[in-house]
């Protein structure tokens, strides 16, 4: 049985070989959970509402917009880019 103070042998992991060290024992149960950490799920939860709510409104205004290609232009623009006389331009 390992107790606290002891060292593994080398064990082979994803990211190469490791030496563990049997540090404490923690108690099960009830953790107090201090004010760093209660921001910290607090900063986490409103970035998580934030994003899902950006991502509806994005969703949204996809299904609502009426989206128009002319392809004459988005040729005209790309020939232009392409053509010699855009590189001596420059």
């Amino acid at each position: 049985m390992l107790k606290p103070g002891d060292v593994s042998d080398p064990v082979v992991g994803s990211y190469g070989i490791h030496i563990l060290y049997y540090l404490r024992d923690i108690p099960g149960g009830y953790v107090e959970l201090d004010e760093n950490i209660y921001s910290q799920i607090e900063s986490y939860l409103v970035s998580e509402k934030t994003n899902a709510a950006i991502s509806e409104a994005m969703a949204a205004w996809k299904a609502d917009a009426s989206i128009v290609y002319h392809q004459e232009n988005i040729d005209a623009v790309l020939g232009a880019a392409s053509s010699p006389e855009a590189e001596t331009a420059e």
